[in-house]
């Protein structure tokens, strides 16, 4: 059952392109958008995620091949784009709905204002790089009021345009309010100004590490409730975990994501709490002895044992912690991720 019924979404998606054909290719394919798409839908629809009824997310996939649905990926995202702007402003609070989600995946591109970012759309090609400016789409909801909260997630490079592309901004005329450009932005993209984003094999399919890791904090790992502040926490903690050491190794590669507005919202209230495996390794004195694990040094223990073996596996929220061994004065600091498991050498 939907609990956010005045909440919409629009879920861009763009997997194959024409110029990926060409000889040499100006672009590649890629694995993941559409795969994270879906499971962006599925957090949307979900009662414990978004909330929303399935009506009120416009998906925009990508075609296969780029031409088969006979349409130009550009106008189906601006069709999209304007049959939002069309729905009536009386539906809540004299406006269209509470919160607008933006989603988009693929290749893009940024303008010369690092605000200026853009989707490469499936019919691109070098001599013609077709486009859609999304920052721009949002800014038209925002300054027309239409929401009272506006949340964009940007899973593409923020690679810089080159000369021969004009980027494509939203074409309607502005509506400007009262109470314009008064609602609360929530403005996340994988990767800073000049920047790549990665996609990379994980839990068994391909998936944009940034998607992956901002699934991940919707869910559980942030906390719950999943607040602006945690899921920041959490990315900024777990984004490049999910990278492979190659990856981690370049510079161009954003490790940590960018947020450009960050209000304070509740995203998701997940019903439990996740935890991750912590590995603890001890030398082989502190068998038998008493191990403690704690937050800091009011907080009450998250754990209290007598050690049994040179190794000990604890299930924890993501967090900063530290293992200690009263009797012998021996202690580690760790942090749990939500990414990889922890492991930690007590020495």
């Amino acid at each position: 059952m939907a609990v956010n019924d005045h909440d919409w979404a629009v879920v861009i998606s763009v997997s194959e392109y024409e110029g990926a054909s060409a000889q040499p290719p100006w672009i590649t394919k890629l694995k993941g958008p559409d795969k994270d798409a879906a499971a962006i839908t599925e957090w949307l629809t979900s009662p414990e995620g978004g909330g929303l009824p399935a009506e009120n997310v416009m998906q925009v996939p990508s075609p296969f091949p780029p031409s088969a649905s006979g349409v130009p990926k550009q106008l189906e995202i601006v069709e999209a784009f304007n049959e939002l702007a069309e729905l009536p402003t009386d539906a809540y609070n004299q406006r269209s709905g509470r919160r607008l989600y933006v989603y988009v995946s693929g290749h893009g591109l940024v303008g010369q204002s690092r605000h200026d970012v853009a989707v490469i759309t499936a019919e691109a090609t070098f001599e013609d790089g077709m486009n859609v400016l999304i920052t721009s789409w949002l800014d038209w909801f925002w300054y027309a009021a239409r929401f009272e909260e506006f949340v964009l997630w940007v899973d593409t490079c923020a690679t810089r345009v080159p000369p021969s592309i004009e980027l494509r901004p939203c074409d309607r005329d502005r509506e400007t309010r009262a109470d314009a450009a008064q609602g609360d932005l929530l403005i996340i993209f994988a990767a800073g100004f000049n920047y790549t984003s990665v996609e990379n094999e994980l839990e068994g399919d391909w998936h944009g590490v940034f998607t992956h890791a901002l699934l991940k904090g919707l869910k559980g790992a942030a906390g719950s409730p999943v607040t602006t502040q945690a899921l920041k926490t959490y990315l900024f903690n777990s984004m490049k975990t999910f990278m492979t050491d190659a990856q981690r190794r370049n510079p161009q590669v954003a490790k940590e994501p960018w947020f450009e507005q960050a209000a304070d919202l509740e995203l998701a209230a997940p019903g439990a709490q996740q935890t991750f495996t912590a590995t603890t390794r001890f030398p082989p004195e502190c068998v038998g002895k008493r191990v403690t694990v704690s937050v800091n040094a009011t907080s009450p223990l998250v754990a209290d044992e007598t050690l049994a073996a040179e190794e000990w596996k604890l299930e924890l929220p993501v967090g900063a912690y530290a293992v200690y061994v009263p009797e012998l004065g021996l202690q580690a600091a760790f942090q749990v991720t939500g990414g990889q498991d922890a492991v930690v050498t007590v020495q």
